[in-house]
């Protein structure tokens, strides 16, 4: 896609921060395989039971690898469109 117009620039940025960046709080698991190894599944279907049960309404996302495999289990919050 050739880019044209400043606004289109603008209004591909404003489109690509709302996934980023959404209206309400997110949680995004690591679903990588070596998270799904180290019990990703397992702490999405927590999360989600717990946000079912209390009735909180915050996105739960998986998502592919972070790539820090060292490092698992991974999620990332995002609150108030920062992180």
């Amino acid at each position: 896609m050739k880019i044209t117009d400043p606004q289109i620039l603008n209004n591909l940025k404003e489109k690509g921060l709302k996934k980023l960046l959404p209206g309400k709080p997110r949680i995004a698991v690591g679903m990588g395989n070596c998270g799904i190894g180290n019990g990703s599944q397992e702490l999405y279907l927590a999360f989600s039971k717990i946000l079912q049960k209390k009735k909180i309404d915050i996105s739960l996302v998986k998502v592919g690898c972070f790539g820090f495999c060292s490092q698992d289990l991974h999620t990332r919050k995002t609150f108030n469109n920062s992180q």
